[in-house]
């Protein structure tokens, strides 16, 4: 499980049903309860999600009003089990953190269908200012040479979302792996993944 401090409480990610959900403890981790599904079965995230298909569920981030980001990539609903494009981005929003059953609202980041974001790990953070990020690693659309570093931001706590801006030089061909942290003010945030000028392709 990937875990995250929220106030007094921990959280981690998990499995039921085979959905993904939220896992609280209050007693610093000895001891974990189900507090929420970060897939809204209604949604149109929840409607594309199936777990044989192949899923990427990132280490939640939680401002400081308490509200908690959970960023997903997901391939098509029709798609092979094994090898399939990470085409579409989800954002999962808890406003007032995971409690009982809480049921995350689910907002899309992106989504194409020539895309492939899924050259692990991808990553939400949020900054000082409220703004909230997430980056991914690989193609934004079908016929793109080199695997990028994509980042995408909101200003309105993860409702509405910035078109991908490729972070890597133009001299880095394939990038992957990519993790982000928020500043200690709106508007900052640092970035960092592997890169090489080498090969377009991150396999070589």
């Amino acid at each position: 499980a990937l875990l995250e401090r929220a106030g007094d409480a921990v959280v981690a990610k998990g499995l039921a049903g085979g959905f993904p959900i939220m896992e609280r403890s209050d007693d610093n981790g000895a001891s974990f309860a189900p507090c929420g599904t970060i897939l809204d079965p209604s949604s149109s995230a929840g409607q594309q999600y199936s777990p044989s298909n192949g899923t990427l569920v990132a280490k939640p981030a939680i401002d400081a009003a308490g509200r908690m980001f959970v960023e997903v990539t997901m391939p098509p609903l029709n798609s092979p089990p094994v090898g399939a494009s990470l085409n579409s981005l989800y954002i999962a929003v808890a406003e007032h953190g995971c409690n009982g059953g809480t049921v995350f609202a689910n907002h899309l980041i992106y989504s194409d269908p020539g895309a492939d974001l899924g050259k692990i790990f991808n990553s939400v953070t949020v900054d000082k200012g409220g703004n909230v990020y997430v980056i991914a690693a690989g193609h934004t659309k079908a016929g793109q040479t080199t695997t990028d570093v994509w980042m995408f931001v909101s200003r309105d706590h993860g409702v509405h979302w910035s078109a991908p801006i490729r972070v890597n030089s133009t001299a880095l061909k394939a990038n992957v792996m990519p993790t982000l942290v928020g500043g200690l003010k709106g508007g900052e945030v640092a970035v960092g993944w592997f890169g090489t000028s080498s090969a377009g392709d991150p396999n070589y």
